[in-house]
């Protein structure tokens, strides 16, 4: 039905119900914007996918807390199936900092749990059975939460007074929940949290003139609550659980620290929430853990091992789940989730931990005191947790004073009972209250005692709470403490009893209608009026004319219509393409099932242009270590012709739905003298450096010239002020003034200066001293013998030399290959343990003892040299159509052999006993990169296709992907633990990659050499990753580039630990001793400014930099979930 008919009458004047309607759209707009902008129903969660019927009943979504930064914090709310004596709220928070409360709610104490084909279960101990539970994500920034800037928190009571915001919000859109009994519950961190956001809810109570909120109690599980009591459990319960011995070489390390932090604590560390030295304790049994047992104790559950450095950051197992689940995107529509959270859901934000400093705070054992003489505290334990063991929670209660005794000291000398605690006749824990205090400790339970036991915690919940099943009916479990069985608890499986269900269908539909009343009784008051008011219009007009009279017709207008610009909608963009975010790094992943659609990453722009590396000097860098990146998913440019998306993993990268944000990004360009795209503000491009010599190429002839010419480029991208959010890129040429400085050697006595002079992620280079008698051309590649101090260097004068380098950092020269051309790689041969069945034939082949050198490059031959045996004249030993980029050694099928890679387009396995290749494999296109490590081999092609091999069957690709990274590939470097790889590109960027699909989630990429250019606001320098090394011992890396820098990073926490000043001139290989302890890094020329680039005057060096300390030690693992 049409509210205007095409009859003259009827179209000159509305029916009385049309205007009303016209009426009502006015009222309405002026209402949404006078009265709220959102009500309970907006949050409503209809569905939510692989949930099982019947639904339960939640809202989710964002509430804005800082307007000026648009900072939303995200919640997730469950009603309570059942509704006992009194209502109740569970406010649920997980801890890091910087870590999800969707822990709780997916694989602690919410109603559902993700299973591996992501669908959801039950949860039949969900602490949502007799209380509302409230999750939420804090600070800003953590998990689904977000904020426009790096405005992050950095200080305890910010975090609760947003947290007090966001309640005060709340209640306003759920006003039936204001009065219920309000419990603050979470683990870990939270241990600061809870404390802290409690007092700031009684300041609030008390200072309010209005409704006062019901604090009930606090619950703390595994908390991080005193740093002096709980530091200091680390060794003694590392050793009863037998993490250590007495009297070892470990112990020894771990006592030392113990000792470092005792003193620090004594120095004032006690009065602060974090001591680094103390952490470091944890590192130590960690690190000891993984060198005496091959593998590292999981700190979560000493009952679990992980590889190291992960420690437990792998665990529990639901999160390999739990992350794909929330970054589908039907899942956050069904949450709700804002436009403006521009990346996908991760447990824990490393920039928000790191943000989060604390400086300012005591830790929250000060404030406990005074909570317990107004609120009852429970603290839980499970027994197998390291990080937050229970060792030091029971020794802050011994030593903390409040309600008139210390401790559990019910009068002098008498302490509380600790009472055995059974659950269906089964020892669950122990027991122990006193003067408002509870403490609970699980048996054979972790850090996240819900995972382990959800019916066993909501059992301790429901008697903490003093629920009365009673009132609703049910089965009561057999839960006895010493015997007795005290309140009846009700922990069943879902769902409930068929008498519970109906004794509370009632309350439970009007508790439900309740919140929709409540929250729009306003805006239904103000409908109500306005349709009152235009209907006595309408009907004093009628009742005033004559007769029926239309208005008067205007001949301009045939018809109605509305004026789109009347109605401005918010612009959607893509959840990870939207303006840079430092919260978070954009991650890659692959979906290959288009039915459960994770995110994928927007544009690939450089509009950001914070966290670049700054390199003369770098200063000291706070959260922003890591630079938000996005992945190649996003639509191509007229740049790179290729318009398929990139592979990753087994799939295709899907565009996003939401992809339209800037559909414009990059306009075609014409190929006119200035590279001007038709509407004017395309991006002027030219290409000046190495081999290319393009003045105005089209992108086609670009791209051609990228996959050619694989030295390094040097990459301006300008920015337009009137169009800031487009990417501006320029490809040209900078000049560089380099300084040669006086390396003196420092490898001996005098490193603490050095270690003296560096800041917390400053590196020095003080100790650095050059080899003697460098090379006399520019470097190429640098490699270290895998079991001494030898290293091989080859360099564009032709020649292969191998150096021995002393304790004190000294070199000399060992040997000499010659090839007659340029050497492009080198390498050395394996050491294997004796007792494996590789070792035995390579023992007996003598090809694997690690003396012996490979020299490849530009004569299209490898070159070996037996160092074992004192020869001095090089066997060739492989052989190509075209130069040879690349050579490695590897094992195949337990026979040592190497592998070339040639700019033939081929990968060849040559048996070092026989004169023809074993076999020989098409790749794609000119290797331009690879690397190997155990099974794993990685080629780096034009074209930026990257073909991955098991060495199990080597023959053909086991994947073949295309990079992450939208231009030329420059280097690539196998993970210590060969589950992935880096890889680095000419414009200032490095990803992440990992092999399998089922760890797709983990991939990042980050832009880095990159810097602001002199004496101009909208310039920036992007350089070329040059190199990237993993170390042999942390599994940390590298990255070198072309602006002379190179910079330590921990890629598992997302982290740099140190940046070092520029070194006289642009990097272009490095290389990790065998043991870890030198780091080689070459100092020449790397055309990236062409052939008149190229003078005399540059730096050739190679430099020896001692690694000193925990330059290269990951990040401690810290994290309290």
């Amino acid at each position: 039905m049409h509210l205007f008919s095409t009859s003259p009458r009827r179209r000159s004047h509305p029916t009385w119900f049309g205007s009303l309607a016209c009426g009502l759209l006015y009222y309405s707009s002026w209402m949404t914007s006078a009265v709220a902008d959102k009500t309970a129903a907006d949050y409503f969660v209809s569905s939510l996918p692989g949930a099982p019927e019947p639904l339960l009943k939640m809202h989710a979504g964002h509430v804005e807390i800082t307007p000026e930064h648009h900072g939303n914090l995200f919640f997730w709310h469950y009603q309570n199936r059942h509704i006992a004596n009194k209502q109740r709220t569970v406010l649920w928070l997980n801890g890091g900092p910087g870590c999800s409360s969707m822990d709780g709610a997916m694989m602690e104490v919410g109603p559902y749990r993700v299973k591996p084909d992501g669908n959801l279960a039950y949860n039949n101990g969900s602490w949502a059975e007799f209380a509302n539970l409230l999750f939420v994500d804090q600070p800003v920034g953590t998990g689904f939460s977000y904020v426009d800037t790096d405005s992050y928190v950095h200080e305890l009571e910010d975090a609760s007074n947003q947290m007090v915001q966001f309640l005060e919000k709340f209640y306003v859109l759920f006003p039936e929940y204001s009065n219920d009994d309000l419990y603050i519950a979470g683990e870990s961190y939270a241990g600061q949290y809870i404390p802290y956001l409690a007092e700031a809810i009684l300041k609030r109570n008390a200072e309010t003139k209005g409704k006062k909120w019901s604090l009930s109690g606090l619950l703390i599980g595994n908390g991080w609550i005193s740093t002096v009591d709980q530091s200091l459990s680390y060794l003694p319960y590392a050793k009863k659980a037998g993490l250590i011995k007495d009297g070892s070489e470990g112990a020894k390390k771990v006592e030392a620290q113990h000792a470092k932090c005792i003193q620090d604590l004594s120095d004032g560390g006690k009065d602060h929430v974090d001591v680094p030295s103390c952490e470091n304790i944890l590192q130590q049994i960690l690190q000891v853990s993984n060198q005496e047992h091959g593998k590292c104790v999981n700190m979560y559950d000493v009952r679990l091992d992980d590889t190291y450095p992960s420690c437990g950051m792998n665990w529990p197992p639901d999160l390999t789940a739990v992350k794909p689940y929330l970054r589908r995107k039907d899942v956050t529509d069904a949450l709700h989730i804002n436009a403006g959270k521009t990346s996908g859901w991760t447990e824990c934000n490393g920039q928000v931990g790191h943000a989060f400093s604390a400086r300012k705070a005591k830790p929250s054992i000060e404030i406990l005191p005074a909570l317990l003489e107004k609120v009852p505290i429970l603290l839980f334990s499970g027994d197998k947790d390291l990080i937050c063991n229970y060792m030091g929670t029971e020794e802050l209660i011994n030593r903390m004073e409040w309600n008139g005794g210390k401790g559990f000291e019910t009068s002098p000398g008498v302490w509380a009972p600790r009472r055995d605690w059974t659950f269906e006749d089964e020892p669950a824990g122990i027991w122990q209250e006193a003067r408002n205090l509870t403490y609970v400790v699980f048996y054979n339970a972790s850090h996240m005692v819900p995972f382990d036991y959800p019916r066993r915690s909501r059992d301790m919940l429901d008697r903490f709470m003093k629920v009365d099943i009673d009132s609703v009916g049910g089965t009561p479990t057999d839960s006895r403490i010493d015997g007795e069985k005290g309140p009846l608890t009700s922990v069943g499986g879902h769902p409930n009893s068929t008498t519970a269900e109906e004794a509370e269908k009632e309350a439970l539909q009007q508790a439900t209608w309740k919140a929709y009343y409540k929250s729009g009784e306003v805006a239904l008051v103000v409908v109500v009026i306005a349709v009152a008011a235009w209907g006595y219009f309408i009907w004093r007009q009628r009742r005033n004319a004559a007769g029926y009279r239309g208005l008067s017709h205007n001949p301009d207008m045939d018809g109605m219509g509305l004026n789109a610009e009347g109605f401005r909608r918010k612009q959607r963009r893509d959840l990870e393409a939207a303006d840079f975010d430092e919260a978070e790094l954009d991650e890659l992943t692959s979906p290959h099932n288009p039915e459960r659609e994770r995110f994928d990453v927007g544009e690939d722009s450089d509009d950001d242009e914070d966290g670049k590396h700054s390199s003369h000097p770098p200063r000291a860098r706070g959260p922003r270590d890591y630079q938000d990146e996005p992945t190649a998913s996003s639509s191509r440019g007229p740049e790179d012709p290729q318009s398929q998306p990139p592979v990753l993993g087994h799939g295709l990268i899907s565009s996003s739905p939401l992809q339209a944000r800037r559909p414009s990004e990059r306009p075609a360009r014409e190929p006119t003298a200035h590279m001007r795209s038709a509407d004017g503000n395309g991006d002027d491009l030219r290409f000046i450096g190495g081999l290319s010599r393009l003045k105005h190429p089209t992108p086609a002839q670009l791209q051609a010239a990228s996959n050619h010419d694989w030295f390094a480029r040097h990459v301006v991208l300008l920015k337009d002020e009137k169009r800031a959010s487009r990417p501006r890129r320029i490809i040209s040429s900078l000049d560089h003034s380099f300084h040669d400085k006086n390396m003196s050697g420092l490898f001996g006595g005098t490193t603490a200066a050095a270690s003296n002079a560096a800041t917390a992620t400053q590196g020095s280079i003080t100790n650095d001293i050059p080899i003697n008698n460098p090379p006399e051309d520019s470097i190429q590649d640098l490699s270290w013998s895998p079991q001494s101090n030898h290293l091989s260097v080859a360099s564009w004068d032709n020649k292969v030399r191998i150096y021995e380098i002393n304790g004190e950092g000294q070199s000399a020269g060992k040997a000499l290959i010659d090839l007659g051309a340029p050497a492009l790689s080198t390498c050395w041969s394996k050491v294997c343990a004796p007792t494996t069945l590789f070792c035995v034939k390579a023992v007996t082949d003598q090809t694997q003892d690690g003396t012996k050198v490979f020299a490849a490059g530009a004569n299209k031959q490898v070159s070996m040299l037996d160092l074992g045996s004192g020869s001095t004249t090089p066997q060739v030993v492989a052989a190509h159509d075209a130069p040879i980029k690349c050579v490695e050694s590897i094992t195949v099928n337990n026979s040592p052999m190497i592998v070339t890679g040639s700019w033939d387009k081929t990968i060849k396995y040559w048996d070092l006993r026989q004169q023809t290749p074993a076999a020989s494999v098409q790749c794609k296109e000119r290797v331009y990169a690879m690397d190997t490590r155990d099974q794993l081999l990685v080629v780096a092609t034009a074209d930026r296709w990257v073909e991955i091999f098991n060495l199990n069957q080597p023959s053909q690709p086991y994947k073949q992907i295309q990079s992450p990274l939208k231009w030329q590939t420059r280097t690539i470097s196998c993970f210590a633990d060969a589950t992935g790889f880096a890889i680095g590109s000419i414009e200032g960027r490095c990803a992440i990659q990992y092999v399998e699909e089922k760890d797709a989630s983990s991939n990042f990429s980050f832009k880095c050499h990159r810097q602001n250019a002199p004496n101009t606001r909208d310039q920036s320098n992007v350089y070329s990753v040059n190199s990237i090394s993993f170390h042999p011992v942390h599994g940390t890396f590298s990255t070198a580039g072309s602006d002379g820098t190179f910079h330590f990073w921990d890629k598992d926490a997302k982290h740099r630990l140190k940046g070092y000043p520029e070194v006289g001139g642009s990097i272009s290989c490095t290389d990790f001793s065998h043991d870890g302890n030198i780091f080689a890094y070459a100092v020449s020329y790397d055309w990236h400014q062409g052939y008149s680039g190229n003078n005399p005057q540059y730096p050739n060096k190679v430099m020896l930099h001692p690694v000193i300390g925990d330059e290269c030690k990951p990040r401690p693992n810290s994290k309290k979930r």
